[in-house]
């Protein structure tokens, strides 16, 4: 359950590794917040995937994840950061580009399914 003093251990558990994005106002009263900043994934999902990873009780030797594009970047460059290993499972059919950018980023990429939901399985 999320609360206040969630809130507060997840920005704790980020602070090492997750920088400050700007808050830009685009129109009179309207903020844009630029996750899109973040090195390498340009996505706010480094946040949940960082803290996840760091609230886990036991140390971790691997982290296996399923995914097309910027969580399973997350993943593979916050395991690389905690220098941890890191597996990303993806469909046979993700973009070029994504597949080459995942094996960059995680340690081992496997291919399976053609849809995400067969991958997931």
């Amino acid at each position: 359950m999320v609360n206040y003093n969630s809130i507060l251990q997840a920005r704790r558990n980020i602070s090492d590794y997750v920088k400050q994005t700007p808050l830009v106002e685009i129109a009179d009263h309207i903020y844009l917040k630029l996750e899109n900043t973040h090195d390498k994934v340009n996505a706010f999902k480094v946040r949940g995937a960082y803290n996840k990873i760091k609230s886990l009780d036991q140390e971790c030797l691997e982290i296996v994840t399923a995914a097309v594009g910027s969580h399973g970047f997350a993943v593979g460059d916050i395991c690389k950061y905690l220098r941890i290993k890191s597996v990303c499972f993806m469909p046979e059919t993700a973009p070029d580009d994504k597949k080459e950018k995942m094996e960059n980023l995680v340690d081992k990429v496997i291919y399976a399914g053609q849809e995400f939901s067969e991958t997931e399985q």
